[in-house]
């Protein structure tokens, strides 16, 4: 009780501070609604030693007061969805090498087809790009420039490094490659797992502007979603149209950022959700209702012939149109349900999930070279796993914690170093020393008016 009522007095006084250098009575009649308002000492408060002062109001009704000096709260969970996201990919391919599993093969045990049909991967990405990229930036000015070479620092450098070896490996136009990757465009002509860069890169470029133009006219401190779900009606437009004049529309879907804007923008409207209304996902009930919606999602899509099989490749079939925006869906409720879930997660379970899925980008890019080697050895061994369960237990015995070993060292030789070049791009409001300006006052000092 003691405790409580001197923090009631010391944030009396705070506001009664406020009031007597200027700031006007309504507005610290206001701050009566903040939703946080807390004095942080560093040392003692005290007549005689009074050291700096930090005052954090972040919010009288939606207008950010003070903030502290420091970039937001890592999210680690987001990390372990990263790692998720990777290991998908990697059995995506893991299966489809050789043929080592028929593309028809549906299995029996549901869970697994998240394995078979491990492209969606890719789709758990950029979901979770649009749902970081939100959080971050959503009530922040951007300055566009720093924080495209802010992007660039992340990804390109590993991303030109394996641009070079496939150049060096494949019969590669190297003026087709520049082109492609200077402009942005890619049809076939990047290598590898490079077109999801270019995807991804084409979304850095548009979301300052969906970031300014999803912000209300009256107030942009609040928010309005309706040019975000103009966009994704018009994508899912082009789609159908595309479906309709050409009969498929499978690689505009999946290759193009015609059909992953579906779950960018659904990444960005999950985190304003979770932001908004974070109890809604606190319940273990959603996450597990949410992971059984995103299994049966896929298994269902798998039955129906998953990637290869409806119709033939390219597929013919009408899912295309609409498998963007179910992904987008699925994976923004799992990103929000996991992100704010009260399960409690082991510290040292979490700092291991954390730590594997700040190599997911490595991951991402080496997990092609690395299924080579892996069964490149296992010949050499006189070992041919053959079957799901086979190549299953192969990939999480030894291809995995390669894969894992491998982007562990590019991601600190390459991917690292590069980012002490990345710069802040987003404006906010700095920390207030507000005795460097005039001398606090405590409990035992008068304020005069």
């Amino acid at each position: 009780m003691a405790s409580r009522n001197k923090s009631h007095s010391i944030e009396a006084d705070a506001l009664r501070w406020l009031h007597s250098h200027g700031v006007s009575p309504g507005l610290v009649k206001s701050a009566l609604n903040v939703e946080a308002l807390a004095v942080a000492t560093v040392g003692k408060l005290s007549g005689e030693k009074r050291e700096s002062v930090l005052l954090i109001a972040p919010t009288v009704g939606s207008i950010p007061l003070f903030m502290k000096p420091k970039d937001a709260p890592y999210l680690t969970r987001l990390d372990h969805l990263r790692f998720g996201a990777a290991a998908l990919v990697l059995f995506w391919h893991l299966y489809r090498y050789n043929g080592q599993i028929p593309t028809s093969d549906v299995p029996a045990f549901p869970p697994v087809s998240l394995l078979q049909e491990g492209h969606t991967g890719v789709a758990l990405f950029l979901t979770l790009s649009g749902y970081l990229f939100w959080w971050k930036c959503r009530d922040k000015q951007i300055e566009y420039w720093a924080f495209i070479r802010s992007r660039v620092c992340r990804i390109a450098p590993l991303f030109i490094f394996w641009m070079v070896i496939y150049f060096y490996l494949g019969d590669v136009d190297p003026v087709k490659l520049t082109l492609a990757i200077a402009l942005m465009l890619n049809n076939g002509t990047v290598p590898g797992n490079g077109w999801t860069i270019i995807v991804e890169f084409q979304f850095y470029l548009l979301f300052p502007f969906l970031l300014i133009f999803s912000r209300s006219k009256s107030n942009r401190n609040d928010k309005d979603f309706r040019y975000l779900f103009g966009i994704l009606a018009l994508a899912i437009c082009v789609r159908w149209s595309v479906w309709l004049t050409t009969g498929t529309v499978q690689d505009l879907a999946y290759g193009t950022i015609f059909g992953r804007i579906d779950q960018f923008i659904f990444g960005m409207i999950f985190s304003e959700i979770a932001i908004r209304r974070p109890q809604v996902f606190k319940p273990w009930r959603v996450l597990a209702g949410t992971m059984i919606l995103v299994v049966t999602t896929v298994y269902l899509f798998d039955r129906a012939g998953g990637y290869f099989d409806q119709g033939g490749y390219p597929s013919k079939s009408l899912v295309w149109v609409f498998w963007p925006m179910v992904e987008g869906i699925c994976f923004g409720l799992l990103i929000a349900s996991y992100d704010r879930s009260n399960i409690r997660i082991p510290r040292i379970v979490d700092r291991f999930l954390a730590r594997l899925g700040s190599y997911s980008y490595s991951m991402y890019l080496n997990h092609h070279f690395v299924i080579l080697v892996a069964f490149a050895l296992a010949t050499y061994f006189d070992f041919t796993p053959t079957g799901i369960f086979a190549v299953t237990v192969f990939g999480i015995v030894a291809v995995l914690p390669l894969l894992c070993a491998v982007s562990a060292a590019t991601y600190h030789l390459i991917e690292k170093p590069f980012d002490t070049l990345r710069k802040p791009y987003s404006q906010r409001l700095e920390a207030v020393d507000i005795t460097a300006a005039a001398p606090m006052p405590t409990s035992h000092q008068p304020v005069h008016p």
